[in-house]
């Protein structure tokens, strides 16, 4: 088991580039413990607080790109790793400027969220007594009252992880 962020980062990495050998995605290195003055001079070249760790600047399902800050995987809730206020706004921020920005747990919670996004289910819409296909995936937090449904089957589920929300959705 991995339990470091760098050791994850490069497991998604390696099972990336060996299952999507071409797709465009790439790590952000804007965190780290830094100096003042390394730090005063990476602001001035524009590193900002809370970006997050990968950038797939790939449109799919109605957004412009995923980005995900990448957490360690955990085993027990006293050891969760937890974002910082920066990244919680800056991930808010990305998701209302119309990307897929989430937090995973994990090489392999990661990758999921990413075979997901590039490869989502089917989701339709009822509409009266039609469905209708929908090219965005629902939001959850719109409050709209809508009956999502897919042709996957375990859709809510990964819908429900890839929102990272532990309400019952379905």
């Amino acid at each position: 088991m991995i339990h470091h962020e760098d050791n994850e980062q490069k497991a998604l990495f390696q099972r990336l580039a060996w299952e999507y050998p071409d797709l465009l995605a790439f790590h952000i290195p804007n965190g780290g413990k830094r100096g003042r003055h390394e730090a005063a001079r990476l602001k001035t070249q524009g590193v900002k607080p809370g970006i997050p760790d990968i950038c797939i600047p790939v449109a799919r399902n109605g957004y412009h790109g995923l980005y995900i800050e990448l957490k360690r995987a955990f085993t027990d809730k006293q050891n969760k790793p937890y974002p910082t206020k920066e990244q919680k706004e800056m991930l808010e921020r990305l998701n209302t400027e119309g990307y897929r920005a989430i937090i995973c747990y994990g090489a392999d919670e990661a990758f999921e969220a990413i075979e997901y996004y590039l490869h989502p289910p089917r989701w339709v819409k009822k509409v009266g007594n039609k469905y209708e296909e929908i090219n965005k995936l629902p939001d959850y937090h719109s409050g709209e009252s809508v009956t999502y449904t897919s042709t996957d089957p375990t859709a809510f589920s990964k819908l429900k992880k890839l929102i990272n929300k532990d309400e019952d959705i379905t």
